[in-house]
């Protein structure tokens, strides 16, 4: 992996050096609602292992989702679900849902199948995620 290059966070380079980064296995220091978040492709095993070793812990881990599109494709929401959950997103609040059927690494599932999600109101993770058409760890 090469060393790390600072782009300013809401330029097309910064999209395009994170996206790179994510889809080679590394793991991205993103900015969040509140702080910094460590981004992996939550499909990506080895990039999971690689974030538990540093952070000394492993998972479950929380994933970014851009928009309802993609919670409802990672997690089940019933209507009723939907109008809570819609009330605080989007923003710094993670919700834990049962996860569907997906390509999500078992490092990223809690034992009882549930995943923690969250659509961040911070427009890089939101961008970056739609872009990539698929989730990122939220550390």
């Amino acid at each position: 992996m090469s060393t790390a290059t600072r782009f300013p966070h809401g330029s097309e380079a910064c999209l395009k050096q994170a996206q790179a980064v994510i889809l080679e296995g590394g793991i991205l220091i993103y900015p969040t609602d509140t702080l910094y978040g460590f981004g992996v492709d939550p499909r990506n095993n080895s990039a999971l292992e690689r974030l538990s070793r540093l952070k000394g812990r492993g998972g479950p881990w929380s994933i970014a989702v851009p928009d309802e599109a993609m919670l409802r494709q990672y997690g089940e929401v019933s209507h009723e679900s939907w109008k809570f959950i819609e009330s605080h997103l989007p923003g710094k609040v993670t919700f834990v849902l049962r996860a569907k059927q997906s390509d999500l690494s078992p490092y990223v599932l809690a034992k009882n199948n549930t995943v923690g999600m969250r659509i961040p109101h911070h427009p890089f993770p939101v961008k970056l995620t739609a872009e990539l058409r698929f989730p990122i760890t939220s550390t």
